[in-house]
């Protein structure tokens, strides 16, 4: 995966994928259309893949997100407080995301979360009264 999509490269295990066969990449567009949000995490790591795609990989990982899907929470998180191309980031909104996908009971959110509030030296407490200020 080329050094430009950081966010997606952090949060994939394995090593980098090619770009997905077109008919493969329909198929989850079309069920991502019709409301699946594990296809719409899917679409988006085909598309990230693509250049020039990777806004349209962003959409399907917030509709997933806002759809309660716990680990499109964690992967909007990382990239609003890690930020991505083309992407501002939004370190207040990524830290709602990885709180919402914590609390669903994605460790891998706790995490993230954790290592963002030792960095800036933030109690997890304020963290988490900042959450509803917006």
């Amino acid at each position: 995966m080329p050094a430009a999509w950081p966010a997606l490269d952090l949060l994939n295990a394995g090593p980098a994928r090619e770009p997905a066969p077109e008919g493969v990449l329909f198929a989850y567009l079309r069920a991502a259309e019709g409301g699946d949000v594990g296809a719409m995490l899917q679409a988006a790591d085909r598309l990230a893949c693509y250049p020039g795609r990777g806004a349209e990989a962003l959409g399907w990982i917030r509709r997933a997100a806002e759809a309660g899907e716990p680990r499109a929470m964690t992967r909007l998180g990382a990239i609003l407080c890690r930020g991505w191309p083309g992407v501002a980031r939004d370190e207040a909104e990524g830290r709602r995301w990885w709180t919402r996908a914590a609390a669903a009971g994605v460790a891998e959110a706790r995490v993230e979360l954790t290592r963002w509030e030792e960095q800036r030296g933030v109690a997890v407490s304020e963290a988490a009264d900042g959450e509803g200020g917006r």
